[in-house]
């Protein structure tokens, strides 16, 4: 190893634990894949890239991958799971997922999917992963149980939501103030309907168990973003659909008509190549 590289892993290194952390690996209908370190625990939220690609984008972050403890899936598609059984074998880590979400891709995949540690999680429950308090919330998407994730450690808190046609007013609470949002902005409905995507597929992402738009996305967020507020992240945009200057004039207009106040926030988009290790 060379010495500069040898460098930063130490000192890298020496910095587990102090914050919470968070890399957004790959996000997008190709792919999804998000890194969350925790103290000492890491944990992978979905597995929809290869082991192969995985690791080269842990190590290309510096991100000492000698354990993963967990991988949370927030539903069978295959942008989310596509690379499980691979990473799952590879780190010999549990699986948290739910008890429909499992039981489906054990009949779609039989043996390809395996885990001697499997642990059933439901909607709207709390647990822990060592000293990480993780809550499912429930999400609304053509899936058989689909979930959301808020994690939480020393007193900082992430929230990662995608896949989903709405936000239930009732979890609002339970996600405000979260110093990270990784939040699906998928798609701009024009653009949508003028693409060639069959009518089907258009209703099917404009609908309650679809995805969220920019507009319904940036206005879910101007009622959860608070003063702890550091990072969000722009996910799961759609690369047919959408764009980031649509996307950055949809959050200025929609902000500045509620009168919240972002000046401090870093908003971070996403893509199929990883985003830089935040600290959280």
């Amino acid at each position: 190893m060379q010495i500069g590289v040898f460098f930063n892993y130490l000192c890298y290194n020496c910095r587990s634990g102090e914050n919470m952390k968070i890399c957004v690996l790959a996000s997008g209908s190709k792919g999804n894949c998000t890194y969350i370190e925790a103290g000492n625990t890491r944990i992978l939220i979905d597995a929809g890239i290869s082991k192969k690609r995985l690791l080269e984008v842990l190590e290309k972050n510096k991100i000492n991958y000698d354990k993963i403890d967990a991988i949370l899936v927030t539903h069978e598609h295959v942008d989310h799971v596509s690379g499980l059984g691979a990473i799952l074998k590879f780190f010999g880590c549990g699986l948290y997922i739910t008890k429909r979400t499992h039981q489906y891709l054990e009949e779609k995949y039989k043996d390809k999917i395996s885990c001697s540690n499997v642990i059933y999680v439901a909607n709207d429950e709390e647990f822990k992963i060592n000293d990480v308090i993780i809550r499912t919330i429930p999400i609304f998407h053509d899936a058989c149980d689909p979930v959301a994730f808020i994690v939480e450690h020393n007193d900082k808190k992430i929230v990662y939501i995608t896949d989903t046609g709405y936000v239930h007013q009732k979890h609002l609470e339970a996600i405000s103030n979260a110093d990270v949002y990784v939040f699906e902005c998928n798609h701009d409905p024009e653009i949508l309907m003028n693409s060639d995507r069959p009518y089907q597929t258009k209703m099917r992402i404009l609908g309650n168990h679809g995805h969220l738009s920019n507009e319904d996305a940036l206005y879910i967020l101007s009622q959860v973003i608070g003063n702890r507020t550091k990072r969000v992240f722009y996910a799961h945009i759609s690369e047919e659909c959408n764009l980031y200057e649509i996307i950055e004039l949809t959050s200025k207009r929609v902000f500045s008509s509620i009168g919240v106040d972002v000046s401090e926030i870093d908003f971070i988009y996403t893509s199929q190549s990883s985003t830089k290790v935040e600290e959280v």
